[in-house]
């Protein structure tokens, strides 16, 4: 049975009924949302037939999800021996952020496809032929249009265009077309959509954003900010489960700084892999972030960001059983309980009751 829509997702379908078809492009959201403009008018449209039922609601989030899981599995499974890819998966389904976002009335299940979708792109880049290459680089901006996040990724793709047009003619007449895409895709999306979002909005919920008021206040919001990032992605209570997730994610982290440099060199100066990609956009959500753009403070809207942390960790234990087998055995044993540990909690908190972000169970609480 499903739980009723929770807080946001009210909210949401309040914006969905109360917006005209009329008004739907050029008036800001209610209720003080954020939601992309176009996807949210799909998901309106296809609830609309069957009454705004929970299910049709949530519908598009689910299927967003699993696609984003055997996405994700297809990048995994290219570049994480058959022990790593076993790794992902279970943290895959260890997360309670994952497992909760798939069934909730908002944007970032989409999100974390759309990741998906272009580190896979640029994980094949070299492989696909010149025709697959060019439709798909020009189709890659659309998604803009459904996901905000989307606009982080199409840097990589301008960068890696750029230096195959150097070598290939063939593609810098795609880098041209490319540009144009992106340039209307960001003026749809503005003109549409985010030149309506409330600035309100920003003053109202300062504490998402990283603040340079002072250098003081500025390490103080960006530790916050990183710390979100690395310690809620699995079931965040008793609060010592969020100190076991931020003491393997610190991991994942390392790889992040020490793996970028290697990699970059190894992708022939591109973006081609998760190690050459994720500094670079960990920097844009922090410059955003900055320029209040971006809540990177705010743990569900860097969602996306969840799988690529889960990969670096676990290439970190790849990294470190090279140098140091016995320490990297005893961490890979130790993320193998917590991950089982983690995901029984969350089989627990399905079968006995509705999923919910504070849904108490165990002899005292547990929560995503």
């Amino acid at each position: 049975m499903q739980r009723p829509l929770y807080n946001d997702e009210l909210c949401v379908l309040y914006c969905i009924e109360h917006l005209s078809k009329q008004d739907f492009f050029n008036h800001a959201l209610f209720k003080d949302q954020a939601f992309p403009r176009f996807y949210l008018y799909l998901i309106g449209v296809l609830s609309g037939f069957y009454h705004y039922s929970v299910l049709s609601l949530r519908f598009f989030p689910l299927v967003s999800m699993l696609a984003a899981f055997f996405v994700w599995a297809s990048i995994a499974r290219r570049e994480l021996k058959e022990k790593g890819f076993f790794f992902f998966i279970l943290s895959w389904a260890a997360s309670g952020m994952l497992v909760y976002y798939a069934a909730e009335l908002k944007q970032y299940s989409f999100d974390v496809l759309v990741a998906g979708i272009f580190f896979l792109f640029l994980q094949r880049l070299r492989d696909l032929p010149f025709w697959k290459v060019a439709f798909i680089s020009c189709l890659l901006p659309l998604l803009g249009a459904f996901s905000y996040p989307a606009f982080f990724f199409l840097i990589f793709v301008l960068w890696n265009l750029f230096s195959l047009g150097i070598k290939d003619v063939r593609f810098r007449l795609v880098l041209g077309a490319y540009m144009f895409i992106c340039a209307i895709m960001v003026g749809l999306v503005y003109y549409f959509d985010l030149r309506f979002t409330d600035k309100s909005l920003i003053g109202l919920f300062p504490q998402y954003f990283v603040s340079v008021k002072s250098i003081g206040i500025f390490l103080q919001t960006l530790t916050e900010g990183v710390n979100n990032l690395i310690a809620r992605w699995f079931v965040v209570k008793p609060l010592w489960l969020r100190y076991i997730t931020r003491f393997f994610m610190t991991f994942g982290m390392i790889e992040l700084a020490i793996g970028f440099k290697g990699k970059f060199k190894e992708d022939g100066c591109g973006f081609y892999s998760i190690g050459a990609v994720a500094p670079i956009l960990l920097l844009e959500m922090i410059c955003f972030s900055i320029f209040r753009i971006f809540p990177f403070r705010l743990t569900r809207a860097v969602l996306f960001f969840c799988p690529i942390l889960f990969f670096l960790t676990i290439q970190f234990f790849m990294r470190l059983e090279k140098r140091w087998e016995g320490a990297s055995f005893f961490l890979q044993s130790a993320y193998a309980c917590f991950l089982l540990f983690s995901a029984g909690l969350i089989m627990w908190i399905a079968l006995h009751g509705n999923l919910a972000l504070n849904l108490t169970v165990l002899p005292r609480y547990a929560s995503f």
